[in-house]
């Protein structure tokens, strides 16, 4: 009745190890999705997530470090003034050291 040669068999094979193929991916990739997302549905579970920072908690620590970064500029300034007046003064102390020396010697 059905006469079918080699080559209409060998197709046939050929096409469902091919389907096989293309099923078993499928599979194995639909696997490893599940169990991608399960591992990052366990990694950032943010309701038991302990470590998750409100943005307002973000913005707070932002104004107390420039708050911070402004101190520590104004203390700049002021070390920079002071060390500026302490040479001014040990200058100054210098020339009278100098000029006492020198009434020492016209003595």
């Amino acid at each position: 009745m059905f006469e079918t040669t080699n080559l209409q068999v060998a197709k046939a094979c050929d096409q469902k190890r091919r389907d096989f193929n293309e099923y078993t991916k499928l599979a194995l990739v639909s696997e490893a999705n599940s169990h991608d997302n399960q591992e990052d549905e366990e990694e950032y579970d943010w309701s038991e997530n302990n470590d998750v920072v409100s943005i307002q908690e973000i913005e707070k620590k932002d104004k107390e470090i420039s708050n911070l970064s402004e101190i520590i500029a104004k203390h700049d300034e002021t070390i920079a003034q002071l060390k500026s007046e302490m040479e001014k003064l040990m200058s100054e102390k210098e020339i009278k050291k100098d000029e006492n020396s020198s009434y020492r010697t016209t003595f």
